[in-house]
């Protein structure tokens, strides 16, 4: 018992004073409000409060600050980001920023992400509350090589020289002559 004051034997009730029991645990309560009352030997009684259960007390999701990004292709036409390219900030009313959970929808870019790409950014508390933000990464090539100057990188581009033959059927595919 950690019950203060008062003379022994403790009685409990959950239900307003209507029924008591002598062990202060109780197990199988459904959610809802309950009436805790502490009453001793003498009859004395003492309200304790009304105590929630299974009820949700953070309603509030997290609040998140996002930015655009740009990520550049490296010689294999790949690229990827981090949270911190994307997040400037994460909080939440009840959660620790340490624990909160971030998603990317995407992280990692190729070839096929060049321009612009929409990502989501997704903040989730402790209670399971989220919240999210969309953002846009700029996925560039512009600093690899490209032979034949049409916006397309050589690692992305299926015709470096541009003449309309697939580089792997080009025996000459850096000459738009051949």
């Amino acid at each position: 018992n950690n019950t203060i004051g008062g003379t022994a034997p403790f009685e409990y009730s959950i239900d307003g004073g209507t029924n008591y029991v002598s062990n202060n645990s109780f197990t199988g309560l459904g959610a809802g409000a309950y009436q805790l009352i502490i009453r001793d030997a003498f009859g004395c009684e003492s309200a304790i409060g009304l105590v929630n259960l299974g009820e949700t007390l953070d309603q509030t999701p997290p609040t998140l600050v996002c930015q655009n990004a740009t990520v550049n292709l490296d010689g294999s036409g790949q690229a990827s980001i981090f949270i911190a390219d994307v997040l400037v900030s994460a909080n939440d009313n009840c959660t620790n920023s340490a624990d909160l959970i971030v998603n990317l929808s995407q992280n990692t870019f190729d070839c096929t992400d060049l321009g612009n790409v929409d990502l989501i950014i997704t903040v989730i508390d402790e209670e399971g509350l989220a919240s999210t933000c969309t953002t846009q990464v700029t996925v560039s090539g512009a600093a690899l090589t490209n032979s034949d100057n049409d916006a397309l990188p050589d690692i992305c581009d299926p015709d470096d020289d541009n003449d309309g033959v697939d580089d792997v059927n080009d025996a000459f595919p850096l000459d738009p002559t051949e």
